[in-house]
């Protein structure tokens, strides 16, 4: 089975389902590169942790959301736990 391929995108919180999302540039650069086709179900992402199963459009440049993922926050590192990290040589 073929991995889903996952995008980075600026903002998806507002979102709904059908909407057209634009990948930026760096992304759209990268779905061609992938030779990615039409209709191929991805995956897009934000930094709050939300995520959405898209299609991407004919040229590549954009998706449409089709369904909400788990919405995962992204927890603070700053948690304050302890942590310690040893190197053997």
């Amino acid at each position: 089975m073929a991995r889903r391929r996952r995008f980075h995108v600026p903002r998806l919180a507002d979102e709904a389902a059908g909407a057209r999302i634009e990948l930026p540039p760096a992304e759209a650069q990268h779905a061609r590169v992938l030779r990615l086709a039409e209709g191929t179900e991805v995956e897009l992402f934000d930094a709050a942790g939300n995520a959405w199963l898209a299609e991407l459009t004919p040229a590549g440049g954009a998706a449409i959301l089709r369904t909400p993922l788990a919405s995962e926050k992204v927890r603070s590192t700053a948690s304050g736990a302890a942590c310690r990290l040893i190197l053997a040589t």
